[in-house]
């Protein structure tokens, strides 16, 4: 039974793929926000910015999925939120399934743990006086199943 699970799950996702790359149908953003720099990475300089930047970019992809309203916007927001992830010791991490499976995993793991108050997340200044080189999310039992934050700048 759980292969036949797995096997829908990587069948849902490959939906998820399409739909998120099909052709727009000239839907306009209904957001006021504009990102003046659209092109610019997500922002990894330190494990607040990170975290930060792949649930918010997490949200907008999946808000927008869940909507049926997928939309360049959230098109790139989906790609920044698996830009802040390394997927370098992963198996088949150049496989667009395997990215967004292990994406999805991350954000259904961080949306059901307490993640602490950003304020308490180091930030730009502990990661510039190079007193941060790693963090993990504390006090979680599963820490590893989720790994590390680090700053990539």
């Amino acid at each position: 039974m759980t292969r036949l699970s797995r096997i829908f799950g990587l069948v849902s996702l490959v939906f998820l793929l399409l739909a998120l790359s099909a052709p727009l149908t000239g839907a306009q953003e209904k957001s006021p926000e504009i990102d003046p720099y659209p092109l610019n990475p997500p922002d990894t300089s330190s494990p607040r910015d990170t975290l930060r930047s792949f649930l918010s970019n997490a949200d907008v992809a999946i808000s927008a999925w869940r909507s049926k309203t997928e939309n360049p916007r959230s098109q790139r927001a989906l790609l920044n939120a698996l830009l802040t992830l390394d997927f370098s010791t992963t198996p088949h991490s150049d496989s667009w399934s395997v990215q967004m499976e292990h994406a999805l995993q991350l954000k259904e793991i961080l949306d059901r743990v307490e993640v602490p108050p950003y304020s308490e997340i180091p930030g730009d200044d502990e990661t510039m006086r190079g007193g941060v080189t790693r963090w993990t999310i504390p006090e979680q039992s599963g820490a590893g199943v989720f790994g590390a934050l680090v700053s990539r700048s």
